[in-house]
């Protein structure tokens, strides 16, 4: 029965049999092709899309800073929670310096609370940027972090404490 139907013809014409044969051809040219093909892994192989990625952190960062400038800390404060829920999501493949970004997220935060009189939440949050800043042994953000604590110290009247962080 079997060799019936292979030998049997198609309606075009054509047997079976060629049919068959054609399609192992193809299948096997196939085969050629994808073995030449470098493997992906499988990290690769989810898309990413780091032009956004880059082009979201200094447009949020500027607005940030805007709005402080602006006198605006609800506004900036919101815009840092925001984009730092953001950031906490990528990992460092997808931004290599993801831990700068937060502190100086926090940074901003800090600042924002500062000038909204909350100067637990201030400290708290350059505290962090400090810890971060020294993590990734970036002078220039231990040296804003430092100085941030100084003045948070001094607006509540510790003194000596603030001179301890601007003397760091």
């Amino acid at each position: 029965k079997d060799e019936e139907l292979v030998g049997s013809e198609t309606m075009h014409v054509e047997r079976l049999q060629d049919i068959i044969q054609d399609c192992l051809t193809s299948l096997d040219t196939c085969a050629k092709l994808w073995s030449l093909e470098k493997p992906v892994a499988p990290q690769q192989q989810k898309r990413r899309r780091p032009s956004e990625q880059a082009q979201f952190v200094p447009k949020s960062l500027n607005e940030i800073g805007n709005e402080l400038t602006r006198g605006n800390a609800e506004a900036s404060l919101k815009k840092a929670k925001q984009a730092m829920s953001v950031v906490q999501t990528w990992t460092t493949e997808d931004i290599p310096n993801k831990y700068e970004l937060l502190g100086s997220l926090h940074s901003y935060i800090g600042r924002a609370f500062f000038i909204l009189g909350d100067m637990d939440e201030a400290l708290k949050h350059h505290r962090t940027d400090l810890q971060l800043a020294e993590q990734c042994k970036l002078p220039e953000a231990t040296s804003r972090a430092l100085n941030n604590m100084g003045l948070t110290f001094a607006q509540t009247g510790q003194f000596a404490q603030a001179v301890e962080f601007w003397e760091q």
